[in-house]
């Protein structure tokens, strides 16, 4: 039963971070700069954007690996499969739903509503401690071998992201550096309330 629970909550809290994150995109402010990397690289051979997804969350997954000196979590990868399943759900969602065209106080509105959506989310299925993803995973190594709070460990992650994403002439817009900032401080908010009693129901050892 405390293993349905924690399963429950962990897609949950993924199928939150997706709409968060789709709604990024649907916004068409700027993409995440993880996405902004990998869509900058795709343009420079024949691999795809999602493909660059796929061999940066390896390489991530390795980094994190070496920062905690442990064997690196393979499971990680699961959570990128999922996350690509919602993440198409939701466009398929957002694309029969929403209009064509934009206007920009709706983009904005999108996009506030996302920065909202995808800290919690997050917030959401790290309580489980079921396996991160990949980028997830990365932050929390960060936390842990350096001592960095979670919001620090973020804001460097999207940072150097963010850096590498301009050298590669990736689709940066002003959201992508507004959310590399604005995430960490965010998610450290939601993390905090979560840890509260009144959210119990999330600290399996209770169960």
């Amino acid at each position: 039963m405390k293993q349905a629970k924690r399963l429950a909550i962990y897609l949950v809290g993924l199928m939150i971070l997706t709409c968060g994150q789709r709604l990024f995109v649907q916004a068409g402010l700027g993409a995440g700069a993880f996405d902004s990397l990998c869509v900058g690289v795709s343009q420079y051979n024949s691999i795809s954007a999602g493909t660059w997804v796929t061999i940066g969350s390896f390489i991530l997954m390795l980094v994190s690996a070496a920062l905690e000196k442990r064997r690196p979590d393979w499971w990680v990868m699961l959570s990128s499969f999922v996350f690509g399943i919602f993440f198409d759900m939701w466009g398929a969602v957002f694309s029969a739903t929403l209009p064509s065209e934009l206007t920009l106080i709706q983009q904005i509105l999108l996009y506030i509503v996302g920065l909202m959506l995808a800290p919690l989310g997050t917030a959401v299925y790290f309580t489980t401690n079921i396996s991160k993803s990949a980028y997830d995973e990365i932050i929390t190594a960060l936390h842990n071998a350096l001592r960095w709070p979670v919001w620090v460990s973020k804001n460097a992650t999207e940072a150097t992201m963010l850096i590498l994403s301009l050298l590669v002439r990736g689709p940066v817009g002003v959201t992508t550096v507004v959310t590399a900032f604005a995430f960490g401080p965010v998610l450290q908010k939601y993390m905090e309330l979560l840890d509260k009693k009144k959210f119990k129901i999330l600290q399996w050892e209770k169960f």
